[in-house]
């Protein structure tokens, strides 16, 4: 059965490192960072408000930064290379000679401070001001792990990110029957900085989701109050991302198959007591009095930007774009007027695939619309939040 969805990167280098206190340090002798941003001004998961040191907020990030290539045909470094534009140096790039997946910490003011201050390169020549540096930062939430590597593919080096989520690898199981919490997902952030030098002052930073978001909504067409009790999403989903750098206009993402590293099991989304009168619509882990823009209950998911959606009810070379053996499971009673509440019911999808591939930074809505003796699932890119446009369509649920 399918389901049509819109469901939205080590050498140490002499002079490089100080053990100075930062304020001990001339500013402009070191690097820095600018106040980070959320793209498109805030976040789009209910987990991440903004970076910061309150509870909820993000309280720091990790850099790896870059500058010095090593020279063509050998391992020397090539400090004259140093000028180079990011897309002319980065095949020659030997390691994180900047900075090598350090932490920097966002104080409440918005300002960043990290130990053991990096130095701008000081080559004893006038021309290290035009020296252009690189820089790749990750942030989370949670407990995802991220890996620094130098690929070395097609006579090129460059850099990538390795990101996995925090759920043991499952690999070829399928078995849905663990338990996943949600709260478990990071909301995952990424930025980049390409071409900067040290006569441009501070490092901004803007970061991405490199998650997809989705969440329920609850449309009442059955004539009847609707009392919604839990909303699962069970199946087998992607573990493992990539993001490598190669260019500095282009980042390159793809994920592990399925089955060499994938977590399954099911994900509570919502479990509750939401009442929606008839005619009346709501989305699930939304309260009366929450912020008219509350999100509710969001589920994060790896997408995979490869995934290529089935074709015919029978495409064995289909890509799954969030995972397979997905399946939406429904609980809620019906309470006609002047009449008794019904027992509790239950609606599943069954097993579905998405005709849709998915991007990173996007927020989608399954809008479950009860209507009769049926429940119609229609999955929406949320437009009006500027996450990603795109269509919609319906399945079925008896």
């Amino acid at each position: 059965m399918h389901l049509a969805c819109v469901v939205a990167t080590a050498l140490a280098l002499g002079g490089c490192q100080s053990d100075e206190p930062a304020n001990q340090l001339d500013p402009q002798e070191y690097i820095h960072f600018g106040s980070p941003t959320l793209s498109g001004g805030e976040s789009r998961s209910t987990m991440v408000g903004e970076f910061g040191e309150s509870a909820g907020q993000v309280p720091s990030f990790k850099v790896w930064g870059y500058c010095v290539p090593t020279a063509v045909g050998g391992s020397t470094l090539d400090y004259e290379g140093a000028k180079s534009q990011w897309d002319v140096k980065v095949g020659h790039i030997g390691g994180a000679d900047v900075m090598d997946g350090v932490e920097v910490t966002v104080k409440a003011d918005g300002s960043t401070v990290y130990s053991q201050p990096k130095a701008w390169i000081n080559a004893d020549k006038q021309d290290s001001y035009d020296y252009t540096y690189s820089f790749v930062a990750m942030a989370n939430t949670g407990a995802a792990q991220v890996e620094h590597i130098i690929s070395k593919a097609s006579n090129m080096q460059y850099p990538r990110l390795r990101f996995d989520m925090p759920f043991g690898n499952t690999g070829s199981s399928t078995s849905t029957g663990a338990a996943l919490d949600p709260n478990d997902v990071p909301d995952a952030l990424m930025a980049t900085m390409f071409d900067r030098t040290r006569r441009m002052g501070k490092v901004p930073m803007t970061f991405n989701h490199i998650l997809t978001g989705v969440r329920f909504r609850a449309v009442n067409r059955s004539g009847q109050i609707l009392r919604v009790k839990r909303v699962s999403l069970s199946g087998r989903f992607y573990r493992t991302g990539y993001y490598a750098f190669g260019s500095s206009t282009k980042r390159e993402m793809w994920v592990d198959d399925l089955n060499t590293s994938s977590y399954a099991g099911t994900f509570t989304v919502f479990s509750g007591d939401q009442t929606v009168a008839d005619e009346t619509s709501a989305v699930l882990g939304v309260n009366p009095g929450d912020p008219a823009d509350a999100l509710g209950s969001v589920l994060l998911l790896l997408p995979n930007p490869n995934g290529r959606p089935p074709v015919g009810d029978n495409d064995a070379s289909a890509v799954y774009s969030l995972g397979d053996n997905k399946v939406i499971t429904i609980e809620y009673t019906l309470t006609p007027a002047g009449g008794a509440e019904s027992a509790v019911k239950t609606g599943s999808t069954g097993t579905f695939s998405l005709h849709y591939v998915p991007s990173a930074n996007t927020l989608h809505t399954a809008n479950l619309t009860f209507t009769g003796d049926r429940v119609i699932v229609l999955f929406q890119a949320d437009n009006n939040t500027n996450w990603e446009s795109g269509s919609d369509n319906n399945i079925e649920i008896h």
